[in-house]
């Protein structure tokens, strides 16, 4: 196992080092990050199922061996940049602003999920945004930069016609511990915009009500993760950029044939064995549980984030952020 190294100093710098970087022939052991919870689930079925090595013994290369990595998303990125990591499950959000800062050199091989996402929170005077106050605070994955956080700030250049109307009360937490703290009365947080099947343990407590959806922001179902790699890998790599694919596209079959056997496999990567495997089945069976290789509204994040000046570039459609193996379906 390799050791992830801290993270890099500028953007910029790393922009540099992938330039210069030499290329590797095709790995002996690849390395792939993966992050918990359901909007990640293609890259936790591709772990527990072995789908990868599968698609790589299709290649010819059965001898390769797949490590997996679980790494939050900014840690994930640091990897990967840094050449210790050759695959990501991260946000879209992410990959705009690295595609951004490395100028094209970081794009996606294909979209992972565009599953509902809540805005939720414990405190019942709160019933819209305008209703939070200087001491509220709400859980994101990442401030500023996570999906979640983006979409809080569409809601409120919506609601306040001024995005950053609600950025002081944001606090970077996982999700898992952000549903800990919801569900204890912690004092960290009462709000969180969550994810999927945390923000249904979430709301199964009388206590937690939802404010908004993603749905509301977005306008209906948005990409809110994909799997990502730099463009010095995927050039070198070609057999290995082939299997990566070949193993989402199985996975995502898989997620979308089998709720009944997916919900076990979750259930087991979150060494999780107190949840029903019902009750993980019925959340897949949500017809807004999106799984698909192909993006949704990736374009509104990007367009936003642009608008806002988050990007000081912007791409022309969602094909531009991904690799060619990526680009086939109607994204958007």
């Amino acid at each position: 196992m390799r050791r992830l190294v801290s993270p890099l100093a500028s953007l910029t710098a790393i922009a540099a080092l992938l330039a210069v970087q030499p290329a590797a022939a095709e790995p002996a052991t690849l390395h792939h990050g993966f992050q918990a919870g359901m909007p990640h689930l293609p890259t936790l079925v591709m772990k527990h199922e072995k789908l990868l090595e599968a698609c790589l013994a299709d290649q010819g290369m059965g001898s390769t061996k797949v490590e997996w990595f679980e790494l939050t998303g900014s840690a994930q990125t640091d990897a990967l940049l840094s050449g210790n990591l050759d695959f990501t499950s991260g946000g879209v959000t992410e990959l705009a602003t690295l595609w951004v800062a490395t100028h094209g050199k970081v794009k996606a091989v294909s979209a992972e999920s565009a599953v509902p996402n809540d805005l939720i929170t414990t405190n019942p005077k709160i019933k819209t945004l305008k209703d939070f106050g200087p001491d509220d605070r709400i859980a994101v994955p990442a401030v500023k930069v996570s999906p979640q956080a983006i979409m809080l700030q569409m809601a409120a250049q919506q609601t306040f016609n001024d995005p950053q109307h609600l950025d002081a009360l944001t606090v970077a937490m996982r999700p898992a511990d952000a549903t800990v703290a919801m569900l204890t009365g912690s004092s960290a947080v009462n709000s969180h915009f969550s994810v999927p099947p945390f923000q249904d343990q979430e709301q199964a407590d009388a206590k937690v009500h939802r404010i908004a959806s993603s749905y509301d922001i977005m306008g209906g179902p948005a990409t809110v993760v994909v799997v990502t790699t730099t463009a010095r890998f995927h050039d070198a790599n070609p057999q290995s950029i082939k299997a990566e694919r070949c193993a989402i596209e199985r996975a995502i079959k898989l997620i979308n044939s089998n709720p009944t056997e997916t919900a076990r496999i979750y259930l087991e990567e979150a060494h999780d064995t107190k949840t029903p495997v019902e009750t993980i089945q019925k959340i897949l069976q949500d017809p807004r549980m999106i799984y698909a290789t192909a993006p949704r509204n990736l374009m509104k994040f990007v367009n936003f984030m642009y608008t806002i000046g988050q990007l000081k570039s912007q791409p022309e459609n969602w094909k531009d952020l991904f690799f060619p193996e990526g680009q086939d379906g109607e994204g958007s």
